[in-house]
């Protein structure tokens, strides 16, 4: 399974790149436009913008936890930044009037419904190989007070967030913490550096 998730990983930092090329062909044809080097220039352009501003972070940025507002937040402000970069671009090498009003007022409008519905289609297809999968990041939470406890019991009633917990480092005794069966106490807080080098926390 970890394959479909790398290639699922991927393919959420290349789709704004995707979707670029794809909806300005779909606009060309609709509007009759030839499909020349203007054009092409155009399209490889965007992608390759789309790709250097927005490539992602790491391996490790996996959408979790986020709203339907943030996505659309994030993807129609990103589409905007490219829109505006392509204009400034086509200003200074004075290229602009190759291309019609109309087609680009309406390159303008249709890529962001794509964008979102690509995104939030790609993030729950995640999101549901994390919680079915062993893709879940293992962590330990430092102190086993009330606060650690409320954390852990928050991970566990939303496993979308994709983390197991393995459990707590904590310098009072077994006596002091009580009895609660759900405390799994691995150890003392000075050891808590050494077990995170060695088991991937």
């Amino acid at each position: 399974q970890k394959l479909p998730f790398a290639l699922l990983v991927v393919l959420r930092r290349v789709s704004m790149a995707i979707v670029a090329i794809i909806s300005l062909r779909a606009c060309m044809l609709f509007f009759g436009e030839p499909v020349d080097a203007a054009h092409y220039a155009l399209m490889t352009i965007s992608a390759l913008l789309a790709l250097i501003l927005f490539r992602g972070k790491t391996s490790d940025d996996v959408p979790i936890g986020h709203s339907f507002w943030s996505v659309s937040l994030s993807v129609f402000s990103r589409w905007l930044l490219l829109f505006a970069a392509l204009l400034a671009l086509a200003y200074a090498t004075k290229t602009s009037t190759l291309y019609s009003r109309k087609l680009l007022f309406t390159w303008l409008l249709v890529p962001p419904p794509m964008l979102l519905l690509t995104r939030l289609a790609i993030d729950h297809a995640i999101m549901r190989m994390v919680i079915a999968s062993n893709h879940s990041r293992r962590i330990v939470i430092a102190g086993a007070n009330e606060l650690g406890r409320n954390l852990a019991e928050k991970l566990k009633n939303f496993p979308q967030y994709g983390m197991a917990i393995d459990g707590f480092f904590d310098d009072r005794s077994a006596e002091r913490l009580g009895s609660d069966s759900s405390i799994r106490i691995i150890g003392k807080l000075p050891e808590l550096p050494d077990y995170v080098r060695k088991n991937n926390i």
